[in-house]
């Protein structure tokens, strides 16, 4: 195993905000506000960092992100692999990735990438495995969203204890 570089812990980051951003697309921007506001610095911020890092800003975040959980088991709901809720994930997964790595004054190329790809990727194996689980178990398809739901809160303090070390 080869020396780590310093930076690691932004694309690693941008990684897991991908993957919760792909389970509950409001998840990681609410992640993402909440800590900011929480832990930011004041000063020398740039607008769109003030916006972030506003408490009224991350409690809408989480009231969205509790509004998609509940929204998440109506069977009227399109699936999350259709274009344009496949398409918001990704926007979301990266634009969560590229406000951390901005915030930490790391370039947002890179994080902004692999936020996408990583929302897109478990976008579509949540999807496949919620469905084979619904089917194989018998079990209706909003008890595993729950599971997910689940998943996404455990997921998310995690990534939370994480990022409290990196700001």
């Amino acid at each position: 195993m080869g020396r780590r570089r310093g930076n690691d812990h932004v694309v690693l980051t941008a990684v897991a905000l991908g993957t919760i951003a792909g389970l509950r697309s409001m998840a990681a921007p609410a992640l993402l506000t909440h800590e900011l506001s929480a832990k930011s610095r004041k000063k020398n911020r740039s607008t769109l960092e003030k916006l972030i890092t506003s408490e009224g800003v991350a409690r809408v975040m989480a009231l969205l992100a509790g509004g998609e959980m509940l929204a998440d088991k109506a069977p009227e709901m399109p699936n999350r692999t259709d274009m344009v809720p496949l398409a918001g994930r990704a926007m979301l997964g990266s634009l969560s990735a590229a406000a951390f790595a901005s915030h930490k004054k790391y370039p947002i190329a890179v994080p902004a990438a692999v936020g996408a790809v990583s929302a897109v990727a478990s976008t579509y194996a949540s999807f496949h495995l919620r469905r084979m689980a619904s089917e194989r178990f018998s079990v209706p398809d909003q008890i595993f969203g729950l599971v997910e739901d689940a998943i996404v809160m455990a997921a998310s303090k995690g990534v939370a204890e994480a990022m409290e070390a990196q700001l």
